[in-house]
C-alpha cells in the first residue's frame, strides 16, 4: 500500500478498512488515487471522515458489500461526507438482480430502524459449499417469500434507513453479553478511535477461570496515554459494562493476508480472573440476597452494592417486585425505601427481619368499595362496559397437556381472589363471588395447524376478539385462556382478562405464578404459592380512608392545575371519538437505542427512563404547538407506599392512578430542559395518586375537560415475560375493547420494552 502511494501512479484502489486506517494521518493532498472501493470489514463513518480529510475532499469513497457466497459485491454505496454522519458508512442499495432482507430470526422482514440478520438472494448466490452438505443447509435456504430460489443467511446485521438504504450492523458472533448486556464490540472500537491519542484499536471478549466474560482493548497509541484516563474518557460516551477491563498497547493492529484483522495473532492477557470495574462484592447476608434478587427482576448477571438502582434499568415497577421478592426470602424491604435509596449498598440497610410471617390464606368474600380508578371507568358509561380488557399472548416454549394447563390456571383463579371479581350493578360496588371456586375453568383449545401462517394469523385475531367480547362483568368469572396449536409442536397462549381485576404489575404477578406452577406439575411437585399479601378490599378501604385526611393537604395543588387552560389539540374536532374511528400509530427503538434510554440516558442528571421519554414528549408538543407549557394526563401503576400497614406487592388487581401534570419548559438547551422536566414531576404529589382519591371517593374537584393526550411507561415487558416455559409476543389477538366505545382520550401515549 505505502509503494503504490510512493509511485503515485494508480487511480483506483480496492481495499478494507484496516489497510485504509495506515493511510488516514498521511498528508494524501496530490495523490494520483482519486477512488477507494472499500469492503471486507465495517467501515466506520470516522475513518472515512479522516480519508477524506486527508485528502483534501478530493477523493471518492465507495463501500462495498457482499459476501463470497453471493460472488461477492451485491451493494455498494459512495460515502457522503455531509449526509454520512452514523456510526457506519452504510452498504447502499442491491445491485440489479440481487435482493436484500433484512429478517429476524423467525424470517419475518423487520420495519425500518429495525436490526435483524441480513439475507441475501438473486442470481450470483452459490449452490453451496463443496463437499459440506450439512453447512450448505444451515446458509443456504429456500426463499419464503419466492417459490423455487434460494436465499443466503449472511451471519451479518444490519438495517433498513427511512429512505431505503441498509447499514451494516456487525457480525452476530460479533455481539457478547457482559453482565446481561448485549453490546457490539464496533461501538467501543469506534470510541477509542475517536480519542485523539489512539490510532487504531480492536475490542475482544473473553472467558476467566470463573466462566465470566470480560473486554480486552488492544491499542495503537499516538502518544502516552494510562488506562485510567482512557477509562476516564470511556465512561463519558460508554455505560459501565462497555468499558474495557484491560487495555493492552501494541505497535500495529496484525492484519491477515486478505487485509481484516488477525484476531488470532492478538494474544490473551494472562490473568487468572479479571474482575469488573468497581465492582463490590456483597458483604453480608442481607447484601447478598438483595443483590441476588436484583440481578433476577433486571436480569443482569453481576451487580455491585455500589451500583445505583436507577442506572442498572431499576424502576418503581421493578422495585415492587424486588420488594416481593425479598419478602418472600424472609425479610422486609419497603417500595419507597428502594426508590428514596438507590445506592445498593445503601438500601441494604433498610432491609429488616421480618417480625410475623403468618398470612391470611382463606378466600375473600363480601363487597368491595370503590377505588379511584374503578370508579373513573363506571362513570364513563362505555356503550359496552363488558368489553374493556387487557391481554396477552406467549409463545410456550415447551409442550404442556391442556388438563395440566387447566390445573394451573384454575389455581390461579383459586389463589388469587380480584380474579373472582365481579360487579353488582343494583347496589354500584364490586363482590368477591366465590361461586366461581366451585367450577372447573375450561382452557379453550383451537387447532390451526392445518392452516399458513396468514391464516394463522387471522384466525387467531378472529378467536381472541371472539374471547375478549364475551365476558359478562356480573357474572362471568373476568379471566379466560385459550391455546393455539399452530404445528411443528408450536403453540401460542393467549391470556385476556377484563381491566376491572388486571393492571400491568398483576400481569407480570400472575405470569410469575403461572410459571412456578408449571414448573411445579412438570415436576410432579404439589402447587404451591408464596403467601398472599392484603388484599385489593383492603386497599379500597385505606383509600377511602386516606380521602377524608392525607389527601385533602394535595387539594389545592389539583385545583391549581384544573385551573389552567388546556386547549391542545383542539382546533380540529370531526366528533364521534369512538375506537372504531381511531388508528394506532407504532414506532420502535432499536436494541442500542433502547439499551441507551435505561441505563447510560439517565447517568448524567439522576433521572429515570420515564422521565426522559416525557421530556422527548413534552420538548416535541413545545415544538409542535408552539407554547411553553402544556398538560397531559399521566398514568401511574397506583401501588403508592403511602400506608404503613399494607402490603399489595404480591396482590392483582386494577390499581392505575390517572392525574393531569403541568409541564412548563423555557429552557433552550437540552441539559436545562432535562432537569426542569425531572424536577417538576418529583414536586407531584404521592405520584398523583391523590387526585383520584379526592375526584370521585371525596367528591372535591369538580367534573375536568376531556383529556387531550394521556402518556404511559408501562415498564420492561419483554426481560420480564421470558424464560424457558414461554416469551412475551407482540401479536395482534383481537380487539381490547368495543369499537363502539369512546376514546377516555384524544391521544393515548403507551410506550413499553
Amino acid at each position: 500500500l505505502y509503494r503504490i502511494f510512493k509511485d503515485n501512479n494508480a487511480t483506483v484502489v480496492k481495499l478494507t478498512p484496516s489497510h485504509l486506517s495506515l493511510i488516514k494521518d498521511m498528508n494524501n493532498t496530490g495523490s494520483s488515487v482519486k477512488r477507494f472501493i472499500v469492503g471486507g470489514e465495517d467501515l466506520k463513518v470516522s475513518l472515512a471522515r479522516k480519508i477524506h480529510e486527508s485528502f483534501n475532499g478530493d477523493i471518492e469513497i465507495y463501500n462495498e458489500y457482499g459476501p463470497t457466497e453471493t460472488v461477492v459485491g451485491c451493494m455498494i454505496h459512495k460515502y457522503d461526507y455531509e449526509k454520512d454522519t452514523g456510526a457506519s458508512v452504510p452498504i447502499g442499495i442491491p445491485a440489479h438482480n440481487v435482493a436484500i432482507y433484512i429478517l429476524d430470526k423467525n424470517l419475518n422482514p423487520l420495519p425500518a430502524g429495525m436490526e435483524g440478520e441480513i439475507y441475501i438472494s438473486g442470481d450470483g448466490v452459490a449452490r453451496g459449499y463443496l463437499n459440506k452438505p450439512d453447512l450448505t443447509i444451515d446458509r443456504f435456504i429456500g426463499n419464503p417469500y419466492i417459490t423455487g430460489k434460494r436465499i443466503y443467511k449472511t451471519g451479518d446485521l444490519g438495517k433498513f434507513t427511512n429512505n431505503g438504504i441498509i447499514v451494516y450492523a456487525g457480525r452476530i458472533d460479533q455481539q457478547v453479553k457482559i453482565r446481561g448486556y448485549r453490546i457490539e464490540l464496533g461501538e467501543i472500537e469506534k470510541c477509542l478511535q475517536n480519542h485523539s491519542l489512539i490510532k487504531d484499536a480492536v475490542v475482544i471478549d473473553y472467558e476467566d477461570k470463573n466462566g465470566s466474560r470480560y473486554l480486552c482493548a488492544y491499542i495503537v497509541k499516538n502518544a502516552e496515554i494510562s488506562s485510567a484516563e482512557l477509562r476516564d474518557y470511556l465512561a463519558k460516551y460508554l455505560a459501565e459494562y462497555m468499558i474495557p477491563s484491560r487495555f493492552i498497547e501494541l505497535d500495529q493492529i496484525p492484519l491477515s493476508g486478505n487485509g481484516k484483522v488477525n484476531r488470532k495473532e492478538l494474544i490473551k492477557p494472562e490473568v487468572s480472573v479479571v474482575e469488573e470495574r468497581e465492582v463490590v462484592l456483597s458483604r453480608n447476608e442481607k447484601e447478598e440476597k438483595l443483590v441476588n434478587e436484583i440481578c433476577k427482576i433486571l436480569n443482569v448477571e453481576k451487580v455491585s452494592i455500589k451500583d445505583n438502582f436507577y442506572h442498572i434499568g431499576g424502576d418503581s415497577i421493578k422495585a415492587i417486585q424486588i420488594a416481593s421478592r425479598i419478602s418472600e426470602n424472609g425479610y422486609k424491604l419497603k417500595v419507597r425505601d428502594i426508590l428514596m435509596h438507590p445506592v445498593i449498598e445503601e438500601m441494604a440497610l433498610c432491609m429488616d427481619y421480618k417480625q410475623d410471617n403468618t398470612t391470611v390464606c382463606t378466600a375473600c368474600e363480601g363487597s368491595i368499595k370503590l377505588t379511584p380508578i374503578v370508579s373513573w371507568f363506571f362513570s364513563q358509561n362505555f356503550f359496552d362496559p363488558n368489553h374493556y380488557n387487557q391481554s396477552v399472548i406467549l409463545e410456550l416454549k415447551q409442550d404442556i397437556e391442556i388438563e395440566q394447563f387447566e390445573m394451573v390456571f384454575n389455581e390461579l383463579i383459586r389463589h388469587h381472589d380480584t380474579l373472582r371479581m365481579n360487579y353488582n350493578s343494583l347496589t354500584g360496588e364490586l363482590f368477591y363471588n366465590n361461586m366461581h371456586m366451585t367450577v372447573n375453568h375450561k382452557v379453550y383449545n383451537y387447532d390451526l395447524s392445518g392452516y399458513d401462517y396468514p391464516e394463522q394469523c387471522r384466525r387467531i385475531t378472529e378467536l381472541g376478539a371472539e374471547l375478549k367480547a364475551g365476558f359478562n362483568i356480573e357474572e362471568d368469572i373476568l379471566i379466560n385462556a385459550c391455546i393455539f396449536h399452530l404445528g411443528s409442536n408450536c403453540k401460542q397462549l393467549l391470556l385476556t382478562a377484563h381491566h376491572l381485576v388486571i393492571d400491568g404489575v398483576s400481569w407480570r404477578i400472575l405470569l410469575e405464578d403461572m410459571f412456578k406452577m408449571i414448573k411445579q406439575v412438570r415436576n410432579g411437585d404439589e402447587i404451591k404459592l408464596g403467601p398472599k399479601t392484603n388484599s385489593f378490599r383492603s386497599w379500597a378501604e385505606m383509600l377511602a380512608e386516606y380521602g377524608t385526611g392525607g389527601a385533602k393537604r394535595e387539594l389545592d395543588y389539583w385545583l391549581s392545575i384544573l385551573n389552567k387552560e388546556n386547549n391542545l389539540l383542539s382546533d380540529l374536532d370531526l366528533e364521534n371519538d369512538t375506537v372504531g374511528n381511531s388508528n394506532t400509530v407504532s414506532m420502535q427503538l432499536n436494541e442500542e437505542e433502547t439499551e441507551k434510554l435505561l441505563s447510560k440516558a439517565n447517568y448524567a442528571y439522576n433521572t429515570v427512563t420515564r422521565d426522559i421519554l416525557l421530556t422527548s414528549l413534552v420538548l416535541s408538543l413545545k415544538e409542535f404547538l408552539n407554547t411553553d407549557e402544556v398538560i397531559i394526563e399521566l398514568e401511574g401503576h397506583g401501588r403508592e407506599n403511602i400506608f404503613e400497614k399494607i402490603d399489595i406487592t404480591r396482590t392483582i388487581g386494577w390499581f392505575t392512578s390517572i392525574y393531569p401534570v403541568h409541564i412548563k419548559v423555557q429552557e433552550s438547551n437540552l441539559a436545562s430542559q432535562i432537569k426542569s422536566v425531572k424536577e417538576q414531576l418529583r414536586v407531584i404529589p404521592n405520584n398523583g395518586i391523590g387526585f383520584g382519591v379526592l375526584k370521585y371517593l371525596s367528591k372535591l374537584l369538580g367534573e375536568s375537560k376531556k383529556s387531550h393526550i394521556r402518556f404511559n411507561f408501562l415498564g420492561d415487558l419483554n426481560m420480564e415475560f421470558d424464560n424457558d416455559e414461554f416469551v412475551f409476543l407482540y401479536k395482534n389477538s383481537g380487539a381490547e375493547t368495543n369499537n363502539r366505545n369512546h376514546l377516555t382520550c384524544l391521544m393515548d401515549i403507551n410506550c413499553l420494552i
